[in-house]
């Protein structure tokens, strides 16, 4: 082989300029400023289901997008510290300091408190921002009154209809409990919807809240109920210390220590001892919050794109809390989803069982 030191100069010239191309700081540059910065901000802690559920969603419909989203969350632990003076004198502080300067492209907000902190320092902190939700309980037009750019899904839990599902399947069913809370903006305006509902339904079922309490008073409570009972679960327990319990930690244990089926609206203590219904799920909470998200990013005006409602939720039940209370599965709508199936057992043909048996008894 001819060494032509021409031809080699001619490469490596070549390699050179495709190199520089490659890896100039002009091209870094250009795609580090495409890349868009989202604002994740949540009322509760980062251990908290519900607000796990939602922040993984969100991060797996950015992470599939071809656009590069940065995204920077912040959690509010609004449901382990509840109140409006620990939101006045530590969360607002923190938070207003803490953002104060940073630009983001976007903010996406899970629950209440985390809207209602946006949009009390929006012009602030995001002035002209576009602004996208979840997870909004009591959700009404006029909370957005004053502010423009602001979408996102609403939390609309299907009590009405999971109650009338309930009661075809418990026709002796007279009395609705509900566990709940009073201490934090969520525990309230779920109670404000149960009333309103316990007013409509006044002539066939009577409503009892049970607020704020300890999981040792609440299960020493439902094991004096009698069979004319449902028990509604919206809310959290405590322990003996006052700390906040998670829907796992406690849903199993109420659960057993009930003589009547539980129920909740939410999927995050689906599986853990409730028996379903038509139900809230956390994961496509986020997921529809993020897609709403990408259009923005994408140029999509937040304004020309409606606040989502009972689209999110999904029928559900759980079938060994059937099993354990009697239910049929032809009792069901017909739509429902069924988890936890017994394992299937499988039968075979007598014929083919001896043949298989004689050939392996052979070989």
């Amino acid at each position: 082989m001819v060494f032509n030191p021409r031809f080699c100069r001619t490469i490596l010239a070549c390699l050179f300029f495709l190199a520089v191309g490659l890896f100039s700081p002009a091209q870094g540059r250009a795609e580090y400023s495409e890349a868009k910065d989202v604002l994740v901000l949540h009322s509760y802690d980062p251990g908290f289901p519900w607000t796990t559920s939602i922040d993984k969603a969100i991060a797996r419909v950015f992470a599939a997008q071809p656009l590069q989203v940065r995204i920077y969350s912040e959690y509010m632990d609004t449901k382990r510290h509840p109140g409006a003076f620990y939101i006045a004198e530590t969360v607002d502080r923190a938070l207003v300091s803490k953002l104060s300067g940073r630009h983001f492209d976007l903010v996406m907000v899970s629950d209440n408190d985390a809207l209602n902190f946006v949009l009390r320092h929006r012009e602030r902190l995001f002035p002209g921002l576009p602004v996208v939700f979840c997870g909004i309980n009591n959700y009404r037009p006029e909370m957005l009154a004053g502010h423009r750019g602001v979408t996102g899904v609403a939390e609309v839990p299907s009590y009405a209809e999971t109650l009338d599902i309930l009661l075809r399947l418990r026709p002796q069913t007279r009395s609705l409990v509900v566990l709940g809370n009073q201490v934090d903006e969520t525990g309230r305006h779920i109670r404000a919807v149960l009333e309103r509902l316990a007013d409509r339904v006044q002539n066939r079922l009577r409503f009892r809240f049970w607020d704020d309490l300890s999981l040792d008073e609440a299960v020493s409570r439902l094991k004096t109920l009698s069979q004319d009972h449902l028990v509604l679960v919206v809310g959290f327990v405590t322990d003996t210390h006052g700390q906040v319990l998670t829907p796992k930690e406690t849903t199993p244990i109420l659960s057993q220590a009930s003589t009547v089926p539980l129920w909740g609206p939410w999927d995050l203590n689906f599986g853990e001892g409730v028996i379903g219904g038509v139900l809230v799920s956390g994961s496509a909470q986020g997921q529809m919050a993020a897609d709403i998200g990408v259009r923005i990013l994408q140029g999509e005006s937040a304004e020309a794109i409606p606040v989502v409602t009972k689209e999110a939720n999904r029928a559900m039940f759980d079938y060994r809390q059937l099993s354990r209370f009697g239910i049929k599965l032809g009792e069901l709508p017909p739509d429902s989803q069924i988890l936890y199936p017994p394992d299937p057992v499988y039968t075979i043909n007598k014929v083919i069982f001896w043949l298989v048996f004689g050939v392996l008894l052979v070989f």
